[in-house]
């Protein structure tokens, strides 16, 4: 080699890119499997199956008292608020709130008492029961009585058909004792037919309206009652569902990994 020739090139190394990037692929969907794997093997334990099909963990709102129907946007004294006792006693949160002509007839004297705890407050309340319609509304699942949409919806029903509204929350859900079930829930809503015919509600005037996960519980409390010979006046369903797994499917995280 002449003095002056330029120092031969180093050696070409391969790149260890490529295989490191395989490497972080391999890992995160390795991760990703065993998550899966785990969160399948889960939803076949009862604990699990029930906390996603109900969601009565997920409270909504947060830190209000159920007592005070009017802190969740009803009018103060257009609702009082009940407790239901179930057959296998459990105590049921639940407001029953008044139609809107008899809150705008009696409002001064509700204002004076919104909690309805005198003689007086109470019998409006009673004698809403008997001369107007009633609607028993069953929620859908998570959060609660007091979300704000179902608010909303209560507030129509009273303005627009004039009538009462009985709105319970199912056993697990916000201030109501127990742990919900398919058979628990319907027992809940029977409960609220109940506390109606023993204030004298014909059955006549009440309608069942289930709203989602509600729509079911309104399903089997309807063919009960019917059953019975006393079925309701209307059932209304507002987005129902044909089965549960439906309604699992619908979760965004099932539309990218479906249950197999």
């Amino acid at each position: 080699m002449s003095p002056n020739s330029p120092p031969p090139a180093p050696a070409c190394r391969p790149s260890t890119e490529p295989w490191h990037v395989l490497q972080r692929v391999l890992k995160w969907s390795t991760l990703a499997l065993v998550g899966y794997a785990t969160l399948l093997a889960l939803l076949t334990l009862a604990t699990p199956q029930r906390a996603l099909i109900y969601l009565h963990w997920a409270r909504w709102p947060l830190g209000k008292d159920f007592r005070r129907p009017e802190g969740f946007g009803l009018a103060p004294g257009s609702a009082r608020y009940v407790q239901l006792k179930t057959a296998d006693a459990v105590h049921l949160g639940a407001w029953h709130v008044l139609p809107e002509s008899v809150y705008q007839q009696h409002h001064k004297q509700l204002l004076d008492d919104p909690t309805a705890a005198d003689v007086s407050a109470a019998a409006i309340y009673e004698d809403a029961l008997r001369t107007h319609g009633v609607v028993i509304y069953l929620h859908g699942n998570a959060a609660s009585r007091g979300h704000h949409p179902r608010v909303e919806v209560y507030k129509k029903l009273a303005k627009y058909s004039d009538v009462n509204v009985l709105t319970i929350d199912y056993r697990g859900f916000a201030d109501s004792e127990g742990t919900p079930s398919e058979a628990g829930l319907v027992e809940d809503a029977h409960t609220a037919w109940r506390w109606l015919q023993h204030r004298g509600v014909a059955a006549e005037k009440i309608t069942v309206l289930g709203h989602s996960l509600g729509t079911g519980v309104a399903v089997q409390l309807t063919a009960k009652l019917s059953t019975a010979g006393s079925p309701p006046r209307a059932l209304i369903l507002k987005a129902p569902f044909t089965s549960v797994p439906e309604v699992a499917f619908e979760f965004p995280v099932f539309k990218y990994l479906p249950l197999l």
